[in-house]
C-alpha cells in the first residue's frame, strides 16, 4: 500500500472514532423522536414492536452473534417460549422464528452477494440438512398418505426448524471476537439460569418464578416435603455449558480473576444440575467427567480433583451450619442422596409408576415404528390411545428421544441424527488436542464432552425433539466447527 494512502486511511479511521459518540447521540435523539411520533399514531405495544424490530435488524447485521443469543434467551433460558410475541402475515410466526429466518436469509445474501464472505462448508452440513429434509418429508407423508391434519404436526415440526441455527453459527460467526462474545454469552445465560434455579429452590413451590416444571421432588412414589425439583427451559444450557466452564477452569494457571469467576459459575451450574433431580443428566455428566479425567494432563487432573474436593469440603461445612437456621437445606441434600442412590435400586425402579409409563410409551412407539419404518408417522403425530382418566394430552409425546425420532421421522431422520452426532464426537476427539489456543482448546473439548450427557439424557428425555433443546444443540454443533476453522485444524 502507498504510504500516503495508508496515512490518509488512519486519519479517516481516527476521525470516525472521534465522531462515533456524536453519531450515537444523534441516533438516540432521532430514535426518541421516532418513538414519540409513532406513539402518537399507534398503540404503545405496536410502537414497541416496531422499535424492537429495528433494534433486532441492527443487531442482525452488525452483531449476528447477539441475534443468535437472543434466540436462546427466548427459547432456552428463564422465559416461557409460548409467551414470545407472534407475527401474523397470513401465516403466524413467532418472533424467534422470524429472527431465525432473517439470520438464514443473511447467510444466503452474504454467500451470493459478498465474495469476501463465501458460504462456509463443514462436514456436518449434509447430515443436518438431510435430517431437516426428513422432518419435512415425514410431515408431507403424514398429511398426504396417513390423512393427518397438518395442525397436529405443525408444532413439533417448527421445533425441528431450530436445528438450522447451526448454519447461522458457522456462516455468521467469522472472527475470534465474535466467537468469544457468543461463548461468553452462552456461559452467562447458563449462569443466570442457575441463579434463578437457586432462587426458585429458596421459595419452593409456593411462588413459581420459572417456566417449565416446578414441583415437589420425589423418588418412586415418595415425595420430599419442602424440596423442589426444577426443570426450566434453561436446563439445556446448564447441561451443555457445565463441562466447557469446568475445562476452562482447570486449564487456567494461576487462578486469576477470570478463574475465580469460572469457579463460581461452575459451582452454580453444578448446584443447578443437582436441582433438576434428573438422574440421566447426573449419570451422563459423571461419564463425561470420567472422560475429562482420562484426556487431561496430570496437572489438569490435579486441579480437577482439588476443585471437586474443595467444593465437597465447603458443602460439608456449610450444610450443617445452614441447617441450624434453615432445616430446609438439610432436607435438600437428603433428597439428593436418596434420589442418586435410587439409580442402584434396580427392582424398585422396574416396578415404579414412572418406569412403567415409559415402558408403555416404548411399546406403542415400537409398534408404530414397525408399521412406518421409513418416514415415520409425522412430527408430533398421535401414536397411542389416551390412557389417563380426565384427559391425556401427551399422545404425541414420549420420553425416549431415540424412539421419538425413529417413530416420527423413520430411518430417514434417525440415520442423519446418528450421523451428525457421531461425526461431532469423532471430530472433537481427533481435533481438540490440535488446537493451539488454550481457551479454544478448552471450549472445544468441553463441548465435545458435554454432548455425552446430552446423549445419555436422551434415554429418558426428548433432547433432540423439544423446543428448548433443539436450538442449543444447533449452536453447540456450530461453535466447535467455527473453532476448528479459525484455528486451522
Amino acid at each position: 500500500m502507498n504510504p500516503a494512502t495508508s496515512i490518509r486511511t488512519k486519519q479517516i479511521a481516527h476521525w470516525l472514532r472521534r465522531l462515533l459518540p456524536a453519531a450515537l447521540a444523534v441516533a438516540a435523539v432521532l430514535g426518541g423522536a421516532l418513538a414519540g411520533a409513532l406513539a402518537t399514531r399507534l398503540s404503545v405495544q405496536f410502537t414497541a414492536l416496531i422499535l424492537g424490530g429495528l433494534v433486532v435488524i441492527l443487531l442482525l447485521f452488525s452483531r449476528p452473534e447477539y441475534a443468535i443469543l437472543l434466540i436462546l434467551v427466548a427459547s432456552s433460558s428463564i422465559f416461557d417460549p409460548r409467551q414470545v410475541p407472534s407475527i401474523s402475515v397470513g401465516f403466524t410466526f413467532s418472533a424467534v422464528e422470524v429472527l431465525l429466518i432473517l439470520l438464514l436469509g443473511l447467510v444466503v445474501a452474504q454467500s451470493l452477494g459478498d465474495r469476501g464472505r463465501p458460504y462456509v462448508k463443514t462436514p456436518l452440513d449434509l447430515p443436518i440438512a438431510l435430517f431437516f429434509l426428513a422432518t419435512f418429508l415425514s410431515l408431507e407423508n403424514a398429511v398426504l398418505n396417513l390423512g393427518t391434519n397438518v395442525d397436529v404436526l405443525e408444532y413439533r415440526w417448527r421445533i425441528m426448524f431450530n436445528y438450522l441455527l447451526f448454519f447461522a453459527v458457522t456462516n455468521l460467526v467469522r472472527t475470534r471476537r465474535q466467537l468469544l462474545r457468543l461463548v461468553v454469552g452462552l456461559l452467562t445465560l447458563a449462569t443466570i439460569v442457575a441463579v434463578m434455579m437457586l432462587a426458585q429452590q429458596a421459595v419452593g413451590t409456593s411462588v413459581v418464578i420459572l417456566p417449565g416444571r416446578v414441583e415437589t421432588a420425589g423418588v418412586f412414589e415418595d415425595a420430599f416435603s419442602g424440596v423442589t425439583r426444577i426443570l426450566p427451559p434453561g436446563q439445556s444450557l446448564i447441561l451443555v455449558m457445565l463441562l466447557p466452564a469446568l475445562v476452562l477452569l482447570i486449564t487456567r494457571r494461576p487462578l486469576d480473576r477470570t478463574g475465580w469467576l469460572l469457579s463460581l459459575s461452575v459451582a452454580l451450574l453444578l448446584t443447578a444440575l443437582a436441582f433438576t433431580f434428573n438422574r440421566n443428566m447426573w449419570a451422563g455428566t459423571a461419564v463425561a467427567l470420567a472422560g475429562l479425567f482420562l484426556v487431561s494432563t496430570p496437572a489438569q487432573r490435579k486441579r480437577l480433583v482439588q476443585f471437586l474436593v474443595v467444593l465437597a469440603l465447603l458443602a460439608a461445612i456449610a450444610i450443617p451450619l445452614a441447617n441450624l437456621y434453615a432445616p430446609h437445606v438439610g432436607q435438600i441434600f437428603d433428597a439428593l442422596y436418596i434420589r442418586a442412590a435410587s439409580l442402584f435400586s434396580g427392582e424398585r425402579v422396574a416396578h415404579s409408576a414412572s418406569w412403567q409409563w415409559r415402558l408403555m410409551e416404548n411399546r406403542h412407539a415400537w409398534a408404530q415404528i414397525q408399521r412406518h419404518p421409513w418416514l415415520g408417522i409425522g412430527p408430533g403425530n398421535h401414536y397411542r390411545p389416551r390412557i389417563r382418566l380426565g384427559g391425556d394430552e401427551t399422545t404425541g409425546y414420549m420420553h425416549n428421544t431415540y424412539l421419538f425420532v425413529l417413530m416420527d421421522f423413520g430411518l430417514a431422520g434417525f440415520v442423519p441424527l446418528l450421523w451428525f452426532s457421531l461425526l461431532f464426537l469423532i471430530r472433537g476427539y481427533r481435533r481438540w488436542a490440535l488446537i493451539r489456543d488454550p481457551t479454544w482448546q478448552a471450549v472445544a473439548l468441553g463441548l465435545t464432552l458435554a454432548y455425552i450427557p446430552l446423549l445419555v439424557a436422551g434415554i429418558a428425555a426428548p433432547v433432540f425433539m423439544d423446543w428448548f433443546w433443539t436450538p442449543v444443540v444447533g449452536v453447540v454443533l456450530g461453535v466447535n466447527e467455527v473453532i476448528y476453522r479459525l484455528e486451522g485444524v
